[in-house]
């Protein structure tokens, strides 16, 4: 049997430990398992030797985790990526999609999930823990904006007027408006607060927190 080479990255070095025991009894004898605790050391890790499979948190001190998301799949095209993290909101859900992971585990999965998503993933499968197919269901069923929309939904999250809006975009206040209405039939919302509300809670939008 060939043997897997896998990577695992977090912060915490007792999840690492965890990790480390889960995967390799669900991999048996054949496996290499490197434990890194932050995104600079794993990019390191990856530029000296491949691997099959990398299990991240993307909440990581020296690096922008969906950065790295899309840098691995960019770099490093034959590496599966499960992300394993503690964010169930769904704007990070919607992040995951769109840069294509592998596998979706929040840290609250027990030993025979995080085993069944290794085995399935290495295997050339997708996998998403229970929660995370529920998020991504409802990621899936909403009619995602265009992208002026999305930019005029940004600008008025920043308070941002008619007016304001069309001068920034070098668009009439006209096509802004129709823009707005588009929105908040999309997301129906019968105002500009509720079409934020619903937007962060939808995924659409991230407000981050303040302080």
């Amino acid at each position: 049997m060939e043997t897997k080479r896998i990577l695992l990255v977090d912060d915490h070095i007792v999840v690492l430990k965890g990790l480390q025991l889960i995967v390799s009894e669900a991999l048996g004898k054949e496996t290499d398992i490197d434990l890194v605790t932050s995104g600079t050391e794993a990019i390191r890790m990856l530029r000296l030797q491949p691997y099959d499979l990398c299990i991240l948190e993307i909440e990581l001190p020296d690096v922008d985790g969906m950065r790295m998301l899309r840098t691995l799949r960019r770099d490093h095209p034959a590496l599966r990526r499960i992300v394993h993290t503690r964010h169930e909101q769904l704007w990070y859900m919607r992040e995951f999609i769109d840069a294509d992971v592998d596998g979706v585990l929040f840290k609250n999965s027990d030993i025979t999930e995080i085993s069944r998503a290794v085995n399935q993933v290495l295997d050339g499968h997708k996998y998403y823990c229970m929660s995370a197919r529920a998020l991504k269901a409802a990621v899936d069923t909403h009619t995602p904006p265009t992208m002026r929309e999305m930019e005029i939904l940004h600008l008025l999250a920043k308070g941002a007027t008619t007016e304001e809006i069309s001068r920034q975009l070098s668009i009439s206040n006209n096509t802004t408006e129709s823009h707005r209405r588009h929105l908040l039939e999309k997301f129906n919302a019968r105002n500009v607060a509720e079409l934020i509300i619903n937007a962060v809670s939808q995924g659409f939008l991230h407000i981050p927190p303040k302080g």
